[in-house]
C-alpha cells in the first residue's frame, strides 16, 4: 500500500508553476518580437498598413497616430459569395495600442458594382485604448478571433449593425461612446463585457443576441437607450447601471438570471412583453420618473424584490405582469412590495 508524500505534490506544484512562467514568458518574448517586426512609430502611413495586410503580415502599432480613412473595402483578398455579397478575408492578427485615428475606419459598405462588402477578421481583433476620430463603420462583418475594443473612445457614429462575433470573448470594457453607437442585429456567440462603459448619445441594442453572459455592470446610459426584441442566453448583469433618460427593454427574452442591483431609471422607462425564465433580481433599484412594467412574464419563479426605492412625484404602472407554472399563469403584486424597505 503506497502512503500519501506530500513532498511529492509541492514538486508537482513547482513544476506547474515553473511550466506556467516558461510559458508565460515565451508568450510575452512572441509579442515582443511581433512589436519590433511591425510597429511603425509616432505617424503610420494608411497605405503601409493596407500593404502589410495585403502582404499577409501580422498587425502590432502601439503609440501612433493614424491619419486617413482606412477602407477594408479596398484590400486583394476579396471573395465573390453570392450576386450582392462580397468577402473581405483577413487571415492575421490586427493589434493597434494607444493610437488615434483621425479618419474613418470602413470595415463595410456598398463596392463598386452594386454589391456590398464586408470584412471577415478570421484571426483576432485589438483596439485598445484607441481614439476614433471619425466614424467606424463594420455593419454585417465578422469577428472570428478574440475582440477587444476596451478603454476606446469612439469620437463620432460606430455602426456594428449585424456583426457577428463569433469567439467566446468580446470586450467593449471602459469604451466611451460619444456619439450614437448602434449594436441592432449583432450576435455575440460567448460572453460580451461592457463593464463601465458609457454611451453619451443613442444606443441602440435591438434584435442583439448574446449566447454568453452579458456584463453592462456600471455602465451609464445618458440618452435613448432601446434594448427592443433583445435575447440574453446567460447571465445579464445591469447592477450599477444609470439609465439617464428613456429606456426600452420590450419583448426582451432573458434565459439565464437577470440583476439590476442599485440600478437607476431616471426617466421614461418601459419593461413590457418580457419573459423571464430564471431568476430576475431587483435589489435597492431606483425608479424615478415613468415608469411601465406589463405584461411581462417570469417563467420559473418569482422576481428577488428588496428595498426598492420610488421618489415621491414619480409614476409607477405595473400591469397584467405573472408568474408561470406548468399549467396556469398566476398574477403577482409587485405595487406592495414598492416601498418595502
Amino acid at each position: 500500500m503506497k502512503c500519501f508524500n506530500p513532498k511529492s505534490k509541492l514538486n508537482m506544484q513547482r513544476i506547474v508553476k515553473v511550466f506556467l512562467l516558461f510559458v508565460s514568458v515565451s508568450g510575452l518574448l512572441s509579442c515582443a518580437n511581433s512589436v519590433n517586426d511591425n510597429a511603425y512609430g509616432q505617424n503610420v502611413s494608411v497605405k503601409k498598413i493596407l500593404k502589410e495586410i495585403n502582404s499577409g503580415n501580422d498587425i502590432y502599432i502601439e503609440d501612433a497616430v493614424i491619419e486617413g480613412d482606412i477602407d477594408f473595402r479596398t484590400l486583394e483578398n476579396i471573395s465573390k459569395e453570392n450576386k450582392n455579397l462580397k468577402c473581405c478575408y483577413i487571415n492575421q492578427s490586427l493589434c493597434f495600442v494607444n493610437c488615434t485615428f483621425t479618419g474613418k475606419i470602413i470595415m463595410s459598405g456598398a463596392g463598386t458594382e452594386e454589391d456590398f462588402i464586408k470584412t471577415c477578421f478570421i484571426k483576432g481583433v485589438t483596439f485598445k485604448n484607441c481614439i476614433f476620430k471619425s466614424d467606424i463603420t463594420a455593419s454585417n462583418c465578422e469577428f472570428r478571433g478574440l475582440t477587444d475594443f476596451s478603454n476606446s473612445i469612439f469620437e463620432s457614429k460606430s455602426d456594428f449593425v449585424g456583426v457577428y462575433f463569433a469567439n467566446k470573448e468580446v470586450f467593449f470594457t471602459e469604451c466611451s461612446f460619444n456619439e450614437d453607437a448602434n449594436f441592432s442585429n449583432s450576435k455575440f456567440n460567448g460572453n460580451v463585457s461592457f463593464f463601465k462603459t458609457v454611451f453619451t448619445k443613442y444606443s441602440y441594442f435591438q434584435n442583439m443576441i448574446i449566447e454568453g453572459n452579458a456584463i453592462f455592470a456600471n455602465c451609464i446610459f445618458a440618452s435613448y437607450t432601446d434594448f427592443s426584441s433583445a435575447v440574453f442566453r446567460g447571465i445579464s448583469n445591469f447592477n450599477y447601471v444609470a439609465f439617464r433618460e428613456k429606456v426600452i427593454l420590450n419583448y426582451v427574452n432573458f434565459y439565464g438570471r437577470v440583476d439590476f442591483i442599485q440600478t437607476v431609471f431616471a426617466k421614461t422607462n418601459e419593461i413590457k412583453n418580457c419573459e423571464f425564465h430564471s431568476l430576475c433580481r431587483f435589489s435597492e433599484t431606483d425608479f424615478s420618473g415613468h415608469t411601465e412594467i406589463e405584461n411581462n412574464v417570469f417563467v420559473s419563479q418569482m422576481p428577488e424584490l428588496k428595498n426598492l426605492k420610488q421618489s415621491e412625484d414619480s409614476e409607477f404602472i405595473f400591469n397584467n405582469n405573472k408568474i408561470s407554472t406548468f399549467k396556469d399563469l398566476e398574477t403577482f403584486e409587485f405595487n406592495s412590495e414598492i416601498n418595502k424597505n
